[in-house]
């Protein structure tokens, strides 16, 4: 144990050494975040807000609020079924629904359960409300006047009305709030993979080429201990790696991918180590540096394409669907759909063991070959 903690501590000491290295790796993944933040539109002028309402043909005042609303907004009828396979090829920045018994609360003046649903930041939630109540005002007046002989003074005296009260409902297109958070995830899971020989492999090879790892394993260090101080603190860096994306999504750029900051975290974590344990089993095999960077580019970017994190399965043929489900990336994205979905215990454990299975397949491989001191000694 002792010699365990010199390595972490000796491992700590490089990364912190080399500190605008390790800030770069650290922040690297934040790029895929910024890739896919323009289609959140997070804030916007109020002229370019485009709404879509679910059309309603049994409903006597929709189509007036549609007139009023498109006044003000760029607006577009759709269907039901159009809201629900709404996607992120859509440019409706909100959907309204409008409740069953709308032409109730207009005349009755009291209006509840007006649905907007947005994946768009609490600026364009707070214009499409406000201009929502407007339209409501107008119609309001209208309606006032369907039986009321238009003259200047009753016009006037309907002006000065206040906007009626209306209670939203708030919601999330949850199949776009799917879809994107699902492509962020999948690129961050790809530039894990291809830094992930910084997580300590590359300081492996770099002391087996200059002769340091000879030196080490000449004291009472032993390659236990070695090997799992680098894993270690390469494991501990790639959970404050997720922390940093975390805090990033959610809170500077607030975006919710529809689940809990600890449900997001739960499968990147395990896919985290499972990228160390990957790159650290090839890089103990190759023979040299060079081979383990093409083979670990060559399987990293193959795997990515056909297990989902790039393209969505559903467009690829059916024999690369069966062959994604070989890949940890696969059960790392079906987790966290599983988690955006509503998860249940059998996904859970599935999607948790294929993971774990992976996990100890590759450090079970680098550290058996770690063991053998004629590989070791052949490198380079």
């Amino acid at each position: 144990m002792k010699n365990l903690w010199w390595m972490i501590q000796f491992r700590l000491q490089m990364w912190l050494e080399n500190w605008v290295k390790t800030a770069g790796i650290l922040a690297l993944p934040l790029v895929s975040i910024l890739i896919y933040l323009p289609f959140y539109n997070t804030e916007s002028s109020e002229s370019q807000i485009t709404i879509s309402m679910v059309e309603d043909s049994s409903s006597h005042y929709q189509p007036l609020l549609a007139d009023l609303l498109d006044d003000s907004v760029d607006l577009n009828m759709i269907t039901e079924e159009d809201k629900q396979n709404a996607s992120s090829s859509d440019n409706a920045m909100a959907i309204i629904t409008l409740p069953a018994d709308f032409d109730d609360q207009v005349a009755s003046k009291n209006f509840s359960d007006l649905q907007i649903v947005t994946t768009q930041g609490s600026e364009i939630t707070d214009q499409v409300k406000a201009t929502v109540d407007g339209a409501i005002s107008e119609l309001l007046q209208y309606q006032s006047l369907e039986d009321t002989q238009l003259t200047e003074s009753s016009l006037a005296d309907l002006k000065k009305e206040t906007t009626p009260d209306v209670e939203y409902r708030f919601g999330k297109n949850q199949r776009l709030v799917v879809q994107m958070s699902t492509n962020i995830v999948g690129v961050f899971l790809l530039m894990v993979l291809y830094q992930s020989s910084g997580f300590g492999p590359r300081q492996i090879s770099e002391e087996r080429r200059n002769k340091v790892f000879q030196r080490l394993m000449s004291t009472p260090l032993g390659r236990g201990s070695y090997f799992g101080g680098t894993l270690i603190v390469g494991s501990l860096f790639m959970i404050l790696e997720i922390v940093i994306m975390m805090v990033a999504l959610y809170g500077v750029f607030g975006i919710n991918p529809g689940v809990t900051p600890l449900q997001f975290a739960y499968p990147l974590t395990i896919f985290g180590f499972i990228a160390i344990a990957w790159s650290m089993a090839t890089t103990v095999l190759a023979p040299s540096e060079q081979v383990a960077t093409g083979i670990n580019v060559a399987l990293f970017t193959v795997t990515s394409q056909m297990s989902g994190s790039l393209i969505p399965l559903e467009v690829m043929p059916d024999f690369v669907q069966k062959l994604a489900m070989v890949t940890p990336q696969y059960y790392a994205l079906e987790l966290l759909r599983a988690f955006q979905e509503g998860i249940t215990r059998q996904a859970f454990l599935i999607n948790t063991a294929a993971l774990a299975a992976f996990l100890l397949l590759f450090v079970s491989i680098a550290f058996y070959a770690f063991s053998n001191q004629r590989r070791i000694g052949e490198f380079d």
